[in-house]
């Protein structure tokens, strides 16, 4: 037996069922090794069991094995080959066909499900894009322990069902708990504007592209903000706004304030960077020529065509005693004087001569 299983495995089994005339009976694809419905439960339960019955059982559990192996862990998978070899020693050079079943029964009851621990990595993604500096001291520190005991079931390839829900829970539980500083910050409850450099972005599989952000408050003061991909296989983004092509299609990338304030980012992803990128055609809106001193003005810079790939805003102030602007947009006027702010998107540029009165 041990040389018949360990030549052919499921095929040869199959073979010596047919030459002895053993019926052959394999578990349904959906039963699991406790299922009620595996058949091979029936046939590892066996009083008194003879050589038939054995040859029968090792039939079913390793064309079941064989079928199903993809389910089981690493771990739980190669205890299960090394322990039906041990049987079948037992069957073959001792005539122990009880002892060589029990070894069977044994690997069998042993047998490790391999979970399914999708939903419990998309939750650590979407918990890695959190910034810890908005939250409380307490509320993060517990999304840290939950996050942290995750990972190492997340991680363990060998990992039961019940230990992959029991982590996605409490997970969750700690990601639901967390409470935002703004409750204790009064400033921060009074964010007026979330504001991101470029609302659209075409990359090249492969390539990244930073989109600087920011949310301010009522006395212009920026503040951080967090982002999320809606398909990270697509397109995945960091905490500090790192954009990643991944694969070709279509993503959306929202930026949010710790009040809740949202802009989305559209991001389109394509299999390569044509060898030639038209110049951008530049767009500003939101900025005029004149502003008083303290003034503030939010650009919105466009460019055509708008799926050109590989197109990043920036934004440069000639003279930023008078007139800064910060890397999502932001213009404030400092003191008298004119300032030219320099718009680009690519190779493409606008510029406007600020006054400031």
């Amino acid at each position: 037996m041990r040389a018949l299983i360990s030549r052919s495995g499921t095929k040869a089994l199959v073979g010596c069922a047919a030459a002895v005339g053993l019926a052959l009976t394999v578990a349904p694809a959906s039963a699991a090794p406790d299922d009620p419905s595996n058949p091979c439960l029936t046939l590892l339960t066996v009083a008194a069991p003879a050589k038939a019955d054995v040859e029968d059982a090792y039939v079913c559990v390793y064309a079941f094995w064989k079928d199903h192996k993809s389910s089981w862990s690493a771990t739980s998978g190669y205890a299960f080959h090394t322990a039906i070899q041990d049987g079948a020693e037992l069957f073959t050079t001792k005539s122990d066909p009880v002892g060589a079943l029990a070894a069977l029964k044994a690997a069998f009851n042993a047998m490790l499900v391999a979970g399914n621990s999708t939903d419990l990595q998309m939750l650590l993604g979407d918990v890695s894009l959190l910034v810890g500096d908005l939250y409380t001291d307490e509320t993060w520190a517990g999304l840290v322990k939950a996050r942290d005991a995750a990972r190492l079931v997340a991680d363990n390839a060998g990992a039961k069902q019940a230990e992959i829900d029991a982590a996605l829970k409490a997970l969750q539980d700690a990601k639901n708990a967390l409470m935002l500083k703004s409750i204790l910050d009064p400033r921060q409850s009074r964010f007026t504007r979330v504001k991101a450099a470029q609302l659209t972005v075409t990359l090249a599989r492969g390539k990244k592209m930073t989109i600087p952000a920011f949310v301010y408050d009522e006395i212009n003061k920026a503040s951080k903000v967090s982002y999320r991909s809606s398909k990270p296989k697509v397109a995945s983004v960091t905490a500090k706004g790192k954009i990643t092509g991944k694969k070709v299609g279509k993503a959306t990338v929202t930026v949010r304030a710790p009040n809740g304030m949202k802009v989305t980012i559209k991001v389109q992803v394509v299999d390569k960077k044509p060898a030639k990128v038209a110049k951008p055609k530049v767009t500003v809106k939101g900025v005029k020529g004149t502003m008083k001193v303290g003034g503030v003005a939010y650009a919105n810079v466009t460019f055509k065509p708008k799926n050109a790939v590989g197109v990043k805003v920036t934004f440069t102030s000639k003279n930023k005693s008078v007139v800064s602007v910060d890397k999502a947009g932001r213009l404030l006027a400092k003191k008298k004087g004119t300032a030219t702010i320099i718009f680009k998107a690519g190779k493409g540029s606008k510029r406007i001569k600020v006054t400031v009165k």
